[in-house]
């Protein structure tokens, strides 16, 4: 009888049958700003790493690029005296134009030096490796979640957090602070200003719900 092989790259003791929540979606749990400011808090602005991070992460939520579309950008598709982003390779090949605040931009300028200082030039991505061997790499998706994650429990954050959570944050607080629908679609590359009201009413479904629990109820008829 063939002996049995364990199926090649799986950790010792893991079945190869695939996990129970595989392809479960959860609903989005955007940060406040309190907590965003949390999470920034714990990315060093003193290693070159942590520079770096943070202003992946300040592309993410001030600008409110995909993690692909973040980790696409070239030195050259960033204005930093304007912070205008030129988003060349959107969702569906689709380019648009956004933008850094003041925060955002000043968190980005940081890396710029230290990117300048560590020889990095404009051949390489925005946001690439910086160790040896392969300084200058692309970043993967896959790492930069888990550092989010780990960023996250050290800040005392439980919600669930990943790239696109950065996203998420970023159309709430435009949509709290009354930004008109069709400002969000274009902030986040919508193509349709349906698809940005389903996507704010997924992330913030307690406005619903205050509007339904205020609804004035029926009058009674006179002489009923």
């Amino acid at each position: 009888m063939p002996k049995k092989t364990r199926p090649r790259n799986l950790p010792a003791g893991r079945s190869a049958q695939p996990s129970p929540r595989k392809g479960q979606r959860y609903p989005p749990e955007p940060l406040t700003e309190e907590e965003m400011m949390r999470l920034l808090s714990q990315f060093s602005r003193e290693g070159s790493a942590g520079l770096r991070d943070r202003a992946l992460l300040a592309m993410q939520w001030r600008a409110g690029l995909r993690i692909a579309e973040a980790l696409a950008l070239a030195p050259k598709d960033v204005d930093a005296k304007t912070g205008d982003v030129r988003v060349l390779e959107g969702k569906g090949r689709k380019t648009r134009v956004t933008a850094l605040d003041e925060l955002g931009l000043s968190i980005l300028r940081e890396w710029l030096a230290r990117r300048a200082q560590l020889g990095l030039t404009a051949r390489h991505p925005l946001f690439c490796t910086i160790s040896e061997p392969g300084r200058g790499a692309g970043l993967h998706p896959g790492n930069w979640n888990q550092r989010l994650k780990v960023a996250a429990r050290a800040a005392g954050i439980g919600k669930r957090v990943s790239s696109h959570t950065l996203r998420h944050s970023a159309a709430t607080e435009l949509d709290a602070a009354g930004y008109p629908l069709t400002d969000v679609q274009l902030f986040l590359g919508h193509t349709s200003p349906v698809t940005t009201a389903v996507y704010l009413t997924q992330l913030n479904p307690h406005r619903l719900l205050e509007r339904l629990r205020s609804r004035r109820p029926p009058q009674p008829q006179a002489g009923a």
